[in-house]
């Protein structure tokens, strides 16, 4: 049996080479599903905003639909994501963090240093030689949110003078720049 081949991951493989439709090319309600099999932390953030935004909750046709592409199996009463599943679920959740402006941290690395990503597609590495390296990424982490809400609160006092700098930087008709 041969492994699917993850097209989102190698955009340079045209669709007919993959086995499986790319997991961003679902439709919603199935991408809502495959987050909520994959569960944990991202995942209930995405549910809790989609809630907010009043969006459908998956029904049992879409599990269905994912189980006959390969993206889940079902288990007695319930399904369980595949490798194949997990994957798509991982994708999709983080372009979905994304389009929400969910910031989790997702902590990685290897044997010589440790990086921290963000889903707005943040990240900071450090090296595990040099000392205290779980401080430090734990400084940065809370710079990161810093930062993201400075820009929150700025793009908040700027929204009433918006406008009038969008008018302001246009050039007036008939005025030719040089």
């Amino acid at each position: 049996m041969t492994m699917p081949i993850p097209i989102h991951r190698y955009p340079e493989l045209k669709p007919e080479q993959a086995e499986y439709i790319r997991a961003v090319d679902l439709p919603l309600g199935q991408r809502i599903a495959l987050v909520t099999m994959r569960r944990g932390e991202l995942a209930e953030k995405i549910l809790d905003a989609c809630k907010q935004m009043q969006a459908p909750s998956p029904h049992y046709g879409e599990f269905h639909k994912l189980v006959e592409q390969g993206y889940a199996t079902r288990n007695g009463h319930y399904h369980r994501l595949t490798h194949k599943g997990v994957v798509a679920a991982d994708d999709i959740a983080q372009a979905l963090a994304k389009q929400l402006g969910i910031h989790h941290f997702i902590p990685g690395g290897s044997r010589f240093y440790h990086t921290l990503r963000c889903t707005c597609g943040w990240s900071t590495t450090h090296s595990r030689n040099e000392g205290h390296w779980p401080s430090a990424m734990m400084r940065m982490q809370s710079r990161h949110i810093a930062s993201v809400d400075a820009m929150e609160g700025l793009r908040t006092a700027l929204a009433p003078i918006a406008p009038a700098v969008k008018e302001l930087a246009q050039p007036a008709e008939g005025v030719t720049s040089p």
